[in-house]
């Protein structure tokens, strides 16, 4: 699981003062490489619209992951992207605990 304190990197060098504080979606390759399933925490922007935002990271995860990539949002307070790319051999359990979550107690918080 990844957390970056500000998110995936959009257009900021990798070698500048917040450059580390991103997360650059080659890092998160080689979990994928080994068969691991990666999960990215992110908060939404102020760059359009939170669905916008999420086609946005969902796309460019699987481009370079290469997994189908779901996107879940947390909406009770700051919206909160949890892009989660499961390898296919985690897949079908991740689908169906995202699934119950958003059928479960706490459907009412996540989109």
């Amino acid at each position: 699981m990844f957390d970056p304190d500000n998110g995936l990197e959009e257009q900021t060098e990798r070698h500048t003062a917040t450059g580390p504080k991103f997360l650059y979606l080659d890092e998160s390759e080689p979990f994928a490489r080994r068969g691991q399933s990666v999960v990215i925490y992110q908060h939404a922007g102020r760059n359009g619209s939170v669905r916008a935002q999420m086609d946005r990271a969902r796309g460019r995860v699987s481009a370079v992951i290469g997994n189908d990539v779901k996107a879940v949002r947390f909406t009770h307070g700051p919206s909160r992207l949890f892009l989660v790319a499961p390898t296919a051999t985690h897949a079908s359990v991740l689908y169906e605990r995202v699934g119950r979550l958003l059928d479960g107690p706490w459907k009412a918080a996540f989109v």
